[in-house]
């Protein structure tokens, strides 16, 4: 488990390289994962771009579209200085 910037734990799932799914939308699916079964609970600070690429071994580029992908499904807010947060409430 990995500890975000609020001190909550998420599950960091290792990227497969080799699969036919793009890196971004495999960090998404994890993420999404961690949103959906409240692990990432509403108002929590998700990891930012640069922990995201750290964790799972990923540029930032990729890290930015998968939390780019998880604003579009509105399961978080994404603000300038202040960090990307759970918006989506179970």
């Amino acid at each position: 488990m990995a500890t975000g910037k609020d001190g909550s734990d998420t599950v960091a799932v290792p990227v497969q390289r080799a699969d036919a799914v793009p890196l971004y939308h495999q960090i998404f699916l994890s993420l999404r994962d961690d949103i959906l079964r409240g692990r990432l609970a509403f108002g929590a600070s998700v990891p930012t771009e640069h922990e995201l690429g750290a964790r799972h071994g990923v540029s930032r580029i990729t890290a930015r579209r998968a939390l780019h992908e998880l604003a579009l499904h509105k399961l978080v807010e994404r603000r300038r200085r202040t960090g990307t947060r759970v918006v989506y409430q179970a």
